[in-house]
């Protein structure tokens, strides 16, 4: 049976003269037949619903008023097709001119490739086990032309659009046997309270979806409180909290939009979101609380900003203008567009409402400008006026020597502002041990110019980091002693000897070991002439490793644990010396069902190196070593997740509905702001960021789901958007005393801060503006 993303499928069709059905008052419309048959039986397929579709329905919708409509493109297809029924010989009559193709509806889908002549397009189709669905109103009236789904593990398994009595059908796999519900298409918010397919079909197939109470959210992007129109694109709503997704991510996005709608939303829900617009940011906002209402929440962007560098338009720029915007409620760099020879734009996507402008910096490759301003953020565009960028003075110079002031020419000079730095500038002495650096001016916060720090190499000969002096410095070459040596010692080395895997790049690419440092894969694989495979992993650092091999079904599953490698030289252990891979390694079975034994879809298993998904009847068949310990958690949207640590080779695992934790901070003083401010529930064992965390929502007590049983740490965390769509955090404070988190589904916990904390929480939170 073919995996299915969506239960219909497209049959393209690529004829110049072909078009749209509704065409057929077209002068230049020839005759198209669409034949459609069984693909196992090759028989006739009456009363099989075609949507016919131009290229043009393909285009994201935006509304009259210039709203992106937040939908998938299936659902957008549907509801702009024109719809064609296979009559009793499975064929469809279409009069069409221009390119076009066929989508199949539910509960069909299309099987192999569509084969196509001048006038005729034959469809091979399968079919899913078709469920009714009929939507109703609030009062009990049929809705007709309203899309709905049906959802399993977050997903749209199947997409229809209900005709004028308010019916549709939608296609389940015919070995789907977990539950799913059928909900809106679109609709954002719990699924809870929805009809489930998997007690339909324990009697009529067929279900009544009667839509709760709902409103509408719109998104719309203002620049100093004014509508604009500029590029939106669609996104996943979530729980704040949780971090749980409330609906998936709709296809669509457009490059003129004032904004992005959600049509179905469910009513007193809070909400978050990555920015729809250019922003990249966390968007918070609360969904419509009455029936029927429109919730509208603005994202302020960046005002635009406008500047002119006379001479700029003749002078070729090596890498673009960068431009630095410092407030006095954070820093926002981007690069510039150029509007003309010499007017260069910056949209800073990010806004800073209410924030006020102190200073510009421009740097232009050898060449830059600063400014300084008391200028307000609030309006929608800003002119800065007139930057004369001037050329850059060498940053720093200097010399290096050895240990007898003799200059050492071909040294290699890196020049950062840091002293430990990740990038900087890479220079060379020349003949006499001079360098020169020559970047880009770097300047800290308050404008002023950062004395930069230069560190020297030459073979095996280091200096240490000086910072600059009036520009000029001397590096001192001396040999490093042992105890100074940077990182540890990777001389150590392990080999296994393996039958029943193979050689080559593929294999040597499975082949890893772990350690607390992470992954290493393997350096090469040989063939020997007793049939085993030479496995051989070098430059490992001293420490214990656990090894994954390949096995069938292209899992790579640990099957060696406690390997212990030595700093110099080769691991000793005995079990190296011949490996069966296949009796290292057995198959396991595993079956997640609710608390009602229906099973659960999509239900995910993570442990070290795996994760896997529960197909459509819950199962999920693993390759796990057979003499290694493994800790897996099994999770699914709207249950507690679950701790497996036994492998039978077939077991059946259930999981309760979510549970809530509520750590209640104390001490925290009213002045102190919580938007910033995190609290983190941490596994004590397992790695540092397993665990869930939640913002204050209620006064100090932070609300996140239950996490699984197990002692944890609980942690306060300073946390801040990178404008990129991701975050970091800074550790403040960790409870010494660990808590045990058991069976109740509620469950408290109180979380006390002394003076000492709250001056590190005040610090942390002021380094973020």
């Amino acid at each position: 049976m073919p995996t299915h993303r969506f239960a219909f499928a497209v049959a393209l069709c690529t004829f110049a003269r072909l078009a749209p059905a509704q065409q057929a008052d077209d002068p230049v419309a020839v005759p198209v037949v669409v034949r459609v048959t069984g693909h196992a039986d090759g028989l006739p397929r009456p009363g099989v619903t075609l949507y016919v579709l131009g290229p043009e329905h393909d285009a994201p919708r935006v509304d009259a008023e210039g709203w992106l409509c937040a939908e998938d493109l299936p659902m957008r297809r549907l509801r702009r097709a024109r719809l064609a029924r296979t009559d009793p010989e499975g064929v469809a009559r279409l009069r069409a001119s221009g390119p076009w193709h066929v989508v199949v509806g539910e509960p069909f889908f299309v099987c192999g490739n569509a084969e196509r002549s001048d006038d005729e397009l034959h469809l091979g189709v399968g079919s899913n086990e078709p469920v009714g669905v009929r939507v109703l109103d609030a009062a009990g009236a049929p809705l007709a032309g309203f899309p709905v789904a049906l959802h399993a593990a977050g997903k749209d398994l199947a997409v229809a659009i209900t005709d004028a009595t308010g019916k549709a059908i939608l296609g389940v796999p015919k070995d789907f046997t977990a539950r799913a519900t059928i909900a809106p298409a679109g609709w954002v918010g719990p699924k809870q309270g929805f009809p489930s397919i998997a007690e339909s079909l324990a009697g009529r197939r067929s279900v009544v979806l009667q839509l709760p109470p709902h409103g509408s959210l719109r998104l719309r992007q203002v620049r100093g409180g004014v509508p604009v129109r500029a590029a939106v694109h669609a996104v996943a709503m979530m729980d704040p909290t949780s971090y749980a997704p409330l609906c998936g991510q709709a296809d669509a996005r457009s490059d003129a939009a004032i904004g992005l709608t959600f049509e179905l939303v469910g009513l007193g829900l809070e909400l978050t979101c990555y920015s729809p617009f250019g922003s990249g940011a966390l968007v918070q906002c609360s969904g419509p609380r009455r029936d029927g209402e429109w919730a509208l929440h603005d994202v302020e962007l960046g005002p635009l900003v406008t500047l002119r560098c006379p001479g700029a338009g003749e002078r070729a720029l090596r890498s673009g203008l960068q431009v630095r915007v410092v407030t006095d409620a954070g820093c926002l760099t981007a690069y510039a567009s150029r509007a003309d020879a010499d007017v260069f734009v910056v949209d800073f996507h990010r806004a800073l409402p209410g924030s006020t402008l102190r200073r510009v910096d421009l740097d232009a490759g050898e060449h830059a400008a600063t400014r300084s301003f008391d200028l307000s953020l609030r309006s929608a565009a800003i002119d800065l006026g007139e930057f004369v960028l001037a050329a850059h003075a060498p940053q720093l110079s200097g010399r290096v020597v050895d240990e007898t002031g003799s200059g050492v020419a071909g040294a290699t000079v890196v020049v950062s502002p840091d002293v430990a730095p990740n990038t900087g500038y890479l220079l060379e002495t020349d003949a006499e041990g001079r360098f020169r650096s020559t970047g880009p001016l770097v300047r800290g916060d308050d404008g002023t110019a950062l004395q930069l720090v230069a560190k020297a190499q030459h073979g095996e000969l280091a200096s240490e980091a000086v910072r600059g002096v009036d520009g000029k410095v001397t590096l001192t070459l001396r040999r490093a002693s042992p105890a100074a040596s940077r990182g540890p010692v990777r001389e150590g080395r392990l080999v296994a000897h393996v039958l029943g895997i193979g050689a080559g790049e593929d294999v040597r690419s499975s082949c890893r070991v772990l350690s607390k440092s992470g992954p290493v894969m393997a350096s090469a694989t040989n063939r020997t002439a007793n049939g085993l495979t030479e496995v051989v992993f070098e430059h490992l650092a001293a420490g214990s490793y656990a090894l994954l091999l390949p096995a069938p079904d292209h899992f790579t599953p640990v099957v060696l644990d406690g390997l212990e490698v030595p700093a110099r030289g080769d691991c000793t252990d005995t079990r190296l010396q011949r490996l069966d891979a296949g009796a290292l390694v057995k198959h396991v079975a595993v079956h997640v069902v609710d608390e009602q034994a229906v099973p659960v879809a999509g239900a995910r298993i993570e442990a070290p190196s795996m994760a896997r998904q529960t197909d459509g009847t819950g199962t999920v068949q693993l390759c796990i070593g057979r003499e290694v310990p493994l800790r897996a958690t099994v999770e699914a949207p709207g249950k507690r997740p679950l701790a497996i640590e036994q492998w039978p080779e077939e077991q059946t695992v259930c999981l309760e509905p979510a549970g809530s934790l509520q750590v209640a901070v104390r001490g925290l003083p009213a002045d102190v702001p919580r938007e910033n401010v995190e609290v983190w529930v941490r596994d004590e064992v397992r790695e540092r960021f397993a665990g869930p965390r939640a913002r204050f929502a209620d006064g100090d007590v932070a609300t996140m789901l239950l996490p699984v049983r197990g002692r944890y740490v609980l942690q306060l965390i300073v946390s801040r958007d990178d404008g990129h769509g991701g975050s970091s955090g800074t550790l403040v404070h960790q409870d010494p005393t660990p808590i045990d988190i058991g069976d109740a589904r509620e469950q408290r916990f109180e979380f006390r801060l002394d003076d000492a904390v709250v001056e590190r929480l005040r610090d942390a939170l002021r380094r973020l503006r």
